[in-house]
């Protein structure tokens, strides 16, 4: 018998999956999944105390145990693709209404060490907020942490967000914001002792979930429902989470995942001199009589993930705006990389509250780059700070392979694109009337574009797959059809431009980027609220029609 831990969450149905269809009998093991509703902290206790032989819990949480000296090893990996942690507040908490409102506060846990611990202190790494930007109070689970956000006991607390959307969506607590963890989410670990002794029934125990994840994966058409009635999620949500999951379960580590985890630990100050004096080497990490280490990237998509260990912070408003083409950029890649977002907030005054930038990451920031302004794109690996936009694009395109053959006809494609954009913030935030921009700038520039794919008859700008400008291009493409459907135009900006009609379909059709698509960071608004086109509540609209 091999007792394994895990939480009560979707994530871990695959387990349940390969009981019920024999799957641990076909390999011969016995298996008795234990949930564990207290998290990662409680497992690994758990793990210790020899109450169970292996669990499934958060990378980040098994990588610091063992980093500080504990006996634990990694086994392989569960769920490769990253988590989005909701970060939750209070019902009716009036003083905050967005992550820059959470400086200082007190951050309720499920206990030390736990992911809810962990990733609020990388959050305030993240953010700039120093070791004293979160204080933590333990609480315990997770109906105790949204218990705790409403009586005042703390400020906010983090957990997986499609397990905590029905009480968003209920109306018991309330989300202000995410994070997302630039690793695989969740790895398996047992004590060095116990892999040493079980090690047979382990790798008879992985081989069936495997098998069981392939199943979950297959059984495409039915699983997202019985999802959503198992775990009591709405089915649009069970969609959403399904189609951008990626459960593996194989006794395979990648190196980039623990070099990225280790480097954010201790940037966050997890890890530091005192508990972790010496790296270890990565193999130390990992029960290797079990498991290997593999040089993949730390997210499922792996195709044109460049050398870079530790990835990338993008760092721009909370909107699509110019941050857009950077974070596609990265998705389309598969790059390791996370967003760290500024929002600014109207005030009842009618003027644009921009502090949580100009006075709260920025004075600290700009130290490393007197140039310094949004966007900026952070290498994590050399700790190169780059900013302007069109710097931005070219510094992650050389990173990430998305530079093209030729660089100079990258970079008047982007200046093109960018002529573009400069043309419509003015018409989007009202500096000038939006009518010649309709009738005369979108006609000129659209005519380049459509004679540039028609004279090269290429799917893409450069070539055969999408290079820096298409991104750059194509957002600006979808913020004109937001902005056509808003101002009651009489058809599509793109009626009339043939070449340039099918290239916006054939990007946003891109397999690649469809994680990104269905994710939180598409449903931006376009715009600071201070902007007059295209307004928020039609941006949500033509995103559900979508």
């Amino acid at each position: 018998m091999l007792k394994i831990g895990g939480v009560p969450e979707h994530f871990n149905y695959p387990f349940t999956l390969a009981e019920e269809r024999g799957l641990y009998k076909k390999h011969g093991v016995s298996v008795e999944f234990v949930i564990q509703k207290c998290g990662t902290g409680a497992m690994i206790a758990a793990l210790k105390n020899k109450e169970q032989d292996v669990v499934v819990a958060l990378t980040e949480g098994l990588v610091a145990d063992i980093a500080k000296g504990s006996n634990l090893k990694l086994l392989g990996t569960y769920v490769e693709t990253p988590l989005c942690w909701a970060i939750s507040t209070g019902a009716k908490n009036g003083k905050v209404s967005s992550v820059d409102d959470l400086k200082g506060a007190t951050w309720g846990v499920s206990r030390y060490g736990s992911g809810s611990h962990l990733m609020a202190s990388v959050l305030a790494s993240q953010k700039g907020w120093g070791v004293e930007g979160a204080k933590f109070k333990v609480v315990g689970a997770f109906d105790k942490l949204r218990t705790s956000v409403n009586d005042g006991s703390s400020d906010a607390f983090m957990w997986e967000t499609f397990t905590t959307k029905p009480f968003h969506d209920s109306g018991e607590v309330k989300r202000v914001g995410e994070i997302f963890t630039p690793w695989p989410c969740f790895m398996l670990a047992a004590r060095e002792d116990v892999a040493t002794e079980k090690k047979d029934l382990i790798k008879r125990a992985l081989a069936a979930v495997g098998e069981a994840a392939a199943l979950f994966h297959k059984e495409a058409n039915t699983m997202p429902q019985f999802i959503a009635k198992k775990y009591e999620l709405k089915v649009e949500d069970a969609k959403q989470w399904y189609s951008g999951v990626k459960i593996a379960a194989k006794p395979e580590v990648s190196s980039k995942a623990l070099a990225t985890a280790l480097g954010s630990l201790q940037k966050a100050g997890v890890l530091t001199k005192e508990n972790y004096p010496n790296s270890k080497p990565l193999a130390a990490f990992v029960d290797m009589n079990i498991a290997s280490l593999s040089n993949e990237s730390c997210t499922v998509s792996t195709k044109r993930m460049r050398e870079n260990d530790a990835g990338f912070q993008v760092s721009y408003w909370k909107i699509r705006g110019l941050g857009a083409p950077l974070r596609m950029m990265c998705a389309f890649a598969g790059a390791n990389w996370s967003a760290v977002d500024f929002e600014a907030k109207m005030s009842a005054d009618g003027t644009v509250d921009k502090k949580s930038w100009f006075q709260g990451a920025k004075p600290e920031l700009i130290k490393r780059n007197p140039l310094l302004n949004l966007p900026f794109v952070i290498d994590n690996a050399s700790g190169e700070l780059v900013t302007q936009t069109l710097a931005c694009m070219c510094f992650l395109a050389e990173k990430l392979g998305l530079m093209g053959s030729c660089a100079a006809t990258t970079h008047q494609l982007l200046c093109e694109a960018h002529d573009l954009r400069n043309a419509a913030v003015k018409a989007f935030y009202g500096r000038q009337d939006y009518e010649p921009y309709i009738t005369k700038t979108i006609p000129k520039e659209y005519a380049k574009f459509e004679a540039w794919l028609g004279l090269h008859k290429k799917p893409f700008l450069n070539g055969e797959t999408p290079t820096a400008p298409d991104f750059h291009l194509w957002e600006m493409l979808d913020q004109n059809e937001r902005f056509c459907v808003e101002i009651k135009a009489a058809s599509s900006f793109l009626a009339g431009f043939p070449n340039l009609n099918k290239y916006y379909s054939s990007f946003r059709a891109l397999p690649e980027l469809k994680g990104y698509f269905n994710g939180p960071f598409y449903q931006y608004t376009c715009n600071n609220p201070h902007a007059k086109y295209p307004l928020p509540a039609l941006q949500k609209e033509m995103d559900t029609e979508s």
